[in-house]
């Protein structure tokens, strides 16, 4: 169905009319009775020129494809230059030949690059992708062109006859119908395209209106050249005409809806629920659809400077548009809804949460005490021994008791090593490792108490460094171990700590006991050691 409205009736009976008065123009300027025809000659060719670039204005305002339009305007800005080199021809450079000539040469730049131009823009027709490879068409294009351009040079494209001048015998070389056959493929191939892009399928049976205008294309191209060297007045020149029928396919694939334009836009707006309305600078109402508010002019005023609401659930907006505003309101009927079951939710699971936070506390302090208790009973369970024993010495102990200072201080040792090796274990619980003074203080500690006992002691710490508190738990131990062994016959003590690169070095040298379990004797001196290699702290 054609999309032919009274504004697009009158634009094209207008068009007829300028037509008619260039082709008047066109005999007037070549009959014998006039003297200078270069005002006339300009004056048609600057009908044509206003006539493409009315047409390309509208192309802006009508198609909704902002690629295509860049196409065809590329198209028209070619045209145009194509009346203007032929002006310059012809009203010109009429004296200089050789101007001339090559003035008709350039008119193939418009010739070659015009038919990519058309197949791009087809190509891109209903597509979102780019024509980027079809670019490459630009290629031969340009090829061609300079052997045009540059035909004088070889003369592979025209031919001139010796003797004769050159626009009056010329002949058209293969390469020449190796060009325009390459461009009617062009042409081809873009109508081919834009009828397989089509969407609207009752359109289909209008295919014939573009394809009216390129058969007469082809009719004109092959009367103009038949008749080419004869005295026959031809109302239309190659530039007309091809300009002519350029915009008439183009338009008529437009209005017959193979290409896709805002053409019915208005009807489609004023029967649509939408409700909007178009008001002009003045603020009066231009369009407005079916489900559109009566709005007073302060509403459209005060909607200006922001969206107001109208009652609780409508919200009236607008936006600036070209040539006037464009008004609308928002049912929020819905949203506000939806609003409320959110909250009525949101409030349910505050709740939720809040059960689900007390929850994970309890959790949490659970699981505290749980590891709390834990860590107690492994410190239970290692200084069992020790308890037990401290437990047999101050059982039933008085101080008028003959060993009481001895049981005393034993009990103390003891108490020393429970003291110092749960610290050890609490700090395992945090850290890996810590610094070797850590042992120092342990060990010096329990000989402050096994000093208690009449035991001389003395420790002697050589090195520091990091270790793993696994590693001085062990060497405590060790430690502790050996001197509840001897303690009661032990007389001297001498302690030497040694921290190195390799590792731990703890070395103990005992006199008194007459034997030591696990020791070394030399010369009245037991000797016992423990070592451990250093650990890569992590």
């Amino acid at each position: 169905m054609l999309h032919c409205n009274k504004t697009t009736i009158r634009a094209v009976w207008a068009a007829v009319c300028l037509i008619l008065l260039a082709v008047a123009l066109r005999y007037v300027r070549i009959g014998t009775w006039w003297g200078d025809d270069v005002p006339f000659a300009c004056l048609e060719s600057m009908i044509y020129v206003g006539l493409l670039l009315y047409w390309g204005i509208s192309l802006r305002y009508r198609l909704t494809d902002v690629h295509v339009k860049r196409l065809l305007f590329a198209s028209i800005a070619l045209i145009i230059l194509w009346f203007v080199l032929r002006c310059a021809k012809y009203d010109f450079f009429d004296s200089y030949s050789g101007i001339r000539r090559h003035l008709w040469y350039s008119y193939y730049i418009t010739l070659n690059y015009l038919p990519t131009l058309s197949l791009m823009a087809a190509w891109r027709i209903g597509r979102r992708g780019h024509e980027q490879s079809l670019r490459l068409l630009f290629i031969p294009d340009s090829v061609f062109t300079v052997l045009v351009l540059t035909n004088d040079i070889h003369q592979k494209i025209f031919g001139f006859p010796a003797g004769y001048y050159w626009e009056d015998s010329y002949e058209q070389l293969p390469l020449f119908f190796v060009m325009c056959a390459f461009m009617a493929v062009q042409y081809l191939t873009a109508l081919a395209i834009i009828f397989h892009q089509c969407r609207i399928s009752r359109s289909r049976h209008l295919v014939w209106l573009p394809i009216l205008w390129i058969l007469v294309m082809a009719i004109f191209f092959f009367w103009y050249n038949a008749f080419q060297f004869y005295p026959i007045r031809k109302p239309f020149g190659v530039t007309e005409a091809v300009s002519i029928i350029f915009a008439a396919v183009w338009e008529s694939c437009i209005e017959t809806g193979l290409i896709p334009s805002n053409i019915g836009y208005r009807e489609f707006f004023m029967a649509s629920t939408v409700g909007a309305q178009i008001v002009d600078r003045d603020g009066k109402v231009r369009f407005s659809s079916g489900g559109a508010l009566m709005l007073t002019d302060m509403d459209r005023q005060a909607a200006i400077d922001g969206p107001i609401f109208l009652g609780t659930d409508i919200r009236l907006q607008s936006r600036p548009i070209r040539a006037g505003r464009v008004y609308w309101k928002d049912d929020l009927t819905v949203i506000h809804n939806l609003n409320r079951e959110l909250a009525e939710a949101k409030t349910a699971l505050s709740e939720e949460n809040d059960l689900i936070r007390a929850e994970n506390r309890i959790r949490e302090e659970k699981a505290r005490l749980q590891e709390q208790n834990r860590l107690y009973d492994n410190l239970a369970d290692a200084a069992r021994p020790q308890i037990s024993r401290i437990r047999q010495l101050i059982g039933n102990l008085t101080p008028d008791a003959p060993d009481f200072y001895r049981r005393l201080g034993m009990a103390c040792v003891l108490n020393a090593y429970i003291k110092r090796s749960s610290n050890l274990c609490l700090l395992a619980e945090k850290e890996q490792a810590a610094d070797a003074e850590e042992l120092a203080l342990c060990i010096r500690e329990s000989l402050d108490y096994i000093s208690v006992c009449g035991v001389a002691c003395s420790l002697t710490q050589i090195g520091k460094g990091k270790l793993l508190l696994s590693k001085m738990r062990n060497a405590y131990t060790f430690f502790e171990e050996t001197v509840e062994n001897i303690l009661p016959d032990l007389s001297a003590l001498l302690v030497n700590l040694s921290v190195d690169a390799d590792g731990l070095t703890l070395r103990l040298m005992m006199d008194g006991p007459e034997e030591v379990p696990g020791a070394v004797e030399m010369d009245g001196t037991f000797y016992r050691t423990y070592t451990t290699k250093r650990e890569e702290v992590r």
